[in-house]
This record gives C-alpha cells, sequence and structure tokens, in this order.
C-alpha cells in the first residue's frame, strides 16, 4: 500500500510539475489543456492501479488464509490467475529442494544417520514440509476464489 501511495504522489508531481512549468507567452485557458490534463491524469491513475495490482500479485506468508480469502474476494480472474501461478511456482521449488534433501539424507551410511548432518538435513526437510504446507493453503486460497468466479483452474496444481 505504501508503494502505492508513493507511485501516486510520484506520478501526481510530474504531472503538476509539467503544467506548471514558466511560459515565456501568457497562456489563455482553453478547455483544450484540461481535458488533455484529465486524459493524461486518468492514464497516471490507470497505471498506478495496475501497478497496485501487480504488487497486490505476490507471494505472502505473513497473511492469515483468511486476509487473503478477502483479498481475493476483491481480485479479478486474471491477477487471480497470476497469484495462484506464483504459489505454484514457489511450491515446484520447494519440493525440489525438499527432494534434493531427501537425496542427502538417503546418501547418508545408516551408522551415520544419527550424526549432526543428518539431524540438520531433517530440520531443513521439517522447515520445508512446513513450508508447502502453508504455500498450499494460500494456493488454494486462490485457486477457490478462480473456481467461484467461474474461471478455469487447469494448469494451477503442481
Amino acid at each position: 500500500m505504501k508503494r502505492t501511495a508513493g507511485l501516486l504522489i510520484i506520478a501526481l508531481s510530474l504531472v503538476l510539475a509539467a503544467g506548471c512549468s514558466k511560459k515565456e507567452e501568457p497562456v489563455q485557458a482553453t478547455p483544450a489543456p484540461e481535458q488533455e490534463a484529465r486524459g493524461m491524469l486518468d492514464q497516471v491513475t490507470q497505471t498506478v492501479n495496475q501497478a497496485a495490482q501487480t504488487f497486490a500479485a505476490k507471494i505472502d506468508l505473513d497473511k492469515t488464509v483468511a486476509e487473503l480469502k478477502a483479498e481475493a474476494e476483491k481480485m479479478d480472474v486474471a491477477t487471480l490467475k497470476e497469484v495462484a501461478a506464483k504459489y505454484k511456482d514457489a511450491i515446484m521449488a520447494k519440493q525440489d529442494q525438499f527432494g534434493d534433501i531427501t537425496e542427502k539424507l538417503t546418501a547418508i551410511p545408516m551408522a551415520q544417520r544419527l550424526g549432526d548432518e543428518a539431524r540438520q538435513l531433517t530440520g531443513e526437510a521439517q522447515q520445508i514440509t512446513e513450508s508447502l504446507k502453508a504455500l498450499t493453503d494460500r494456493l488454494n486460497v486462490y485457486v477457490n476464489a478462480i473456481k467461484a468466479k467461474g474461471g478455469d483452474v487447469s494448469g494451477l496444481t503442481p
């Protein structure tokens, strides 16, 4: 939100600064420049809104599932799909990490499986498992929101 507000302030400053430059000749007020300024302001507003949706379309593990559900209700299907795809990609990456750790654990000889390296790898595997559950719960929020809005969810499951 702070970024969105910052972008809006910057955009408005640029629009206002362009109109505040000193002119050598007096300019008569005509309706055309006002319409042009309104058009520019509308374009800036639209750009800021698109940027806000882009910033909103990111993975957020700090928010609760309930907060994400509330946000998802306000999003359109295209934005929901974009966010869901990011969660799917994150899940796929975590699954790859989990596979790598599993391979390392199986490569440790039986006699050393109670050692420090095995305990560290097991701890990492548990963290990844917890992260995968959190990511999957959040992905399901967006998949369910897409379904509720009549969108196609094919290709969004890891």
